[in-house]
């Protein structure tokens, strides 16, 4: 993820800040696939490989998202397990 986000950096700094901006706001339109064929007739090759780092950050985000969130309940599951057997052994 580190790689990614060094490439999405690098990226930003070649194409530009005014045009990273205008790119940006294409992206969090979420174009449908006939305006997103057109984006790409005409962008450059690095505007098309940023929008590529863009879409793989939010993956990657999105998968570590639901990873910790399955880590929690697994931990909160171990938890609830180990204070019913310190129940028991509190009764015995």
């Amino acid at each position: 993820m580190r790689e990614t986000r060094e490439t999405r950096d690098e990226l930003v700094a070649a194409i530009g800040a005014q045009r990273v901006q205008e790119l940006e706001e294409y992206w969090l339109s979420e174009p449908d696939s006939e305006a997103n064929a057109a984006f790409l007739q005409r962008a450059a090759y690095r505007e098309r490989l940023l929008v590529a780092v863009w879409a793989k950050l939010r993956r990657l985000e999105r998968l570590r998202v639901t990873a910790g969130r399955e880590a929690m309940k697994i931990d909160r599951c171990d938890v609830q397990a180990g204070e019913g057997l310190t129940a028991e052994k509190t009764r015995k």
